[in-house]
């Protein structure tokens, strides 16, 4: 549960892919892998919930609901996986410094180019382009997206139902691209935890 809430806190994508690993070495880990790549994905609603809080609070209002019921569910999910691992050991993977100068140039990179593209999409192409800009980026990062598209939405430069919408595609694409490479780079019985759910 700790591995699962510092991943999400860190970066629920290492998180899961780091543990998807470890079940390659050690299958009789599947079923907690499984929990941590829920509880971390779970973590990052949270996330979204107060970057929103911090630079557009008009906006999490409108998103507030979508995110917690999302959140409710991954929460159901991993509750229904907790039992079957609660009486083994997970041992750690070695966890490196999320405090790095390298990442830190990459996130501002993401943002940089995120906040053009929502920004270009909208004015060249219209909001529904917004959207796909949300779902690519998704893939990648949520942060980004988010804080890009609260400014905008702070500037009056986007409505703030397109502004939660663009947000809340960004989380799931961000969710199904994590469960996506779990199961490549995972055991079987990752798999199936993941996908039965």
């Amino acid at each position: 549960v700790i591995a699962g809430v510092l991943g999400g806190l860190i970066s629920s994508t290492a998180a899961t892919v780091s543990f998807a690993g470890m079940t390659r070495r050690n299958p009789g880990l599947a079923a907690g892998a499984a929990l941590i790549v829920l509880i971390a994905s779970t973590v990052v609603y949270g996330r979204v919930g107060v970057e929103l809080a911090l630079v557009a609070p008009g906006l999490l209002g409108q998103a507030a609901a979508p995110l917690a019921a999302f959140a409710l569910v991954m929460l159901v999910a991993a509750a229904l996986i907790y039992p079957r691992v609660r009486r083994q050991t997970v041992e750690m993977p070695e966890q490196r410094n999320p405090a790095r100068l390298d990442v830190a140039l990459t996130f501002t990179a993401l943002y940089v180019v995120i906040i053009f593209a929502v920004a270009a999409a909208k004015t060249h192409v219209g909001t529904d382009a917004v959207y796909v800009v949300a779902l690519i980026s998704g893939l990648t990062d949520v942060d980004a997206l988010t804080l890009s598209v609260a400014q905008l939405f702070e500037r009056g430069q986007l409505p703030g139902d397109v502004a939660w919408r663009a947000i809340f595609l960004a989380t799931l694409a961000n969710l199904l691209f994590k469960i996506g490479a779990a199961c490549v780079l995972g055991t079987a019985a990752l798999r199936t935890y993941l996908l039965s759910l």
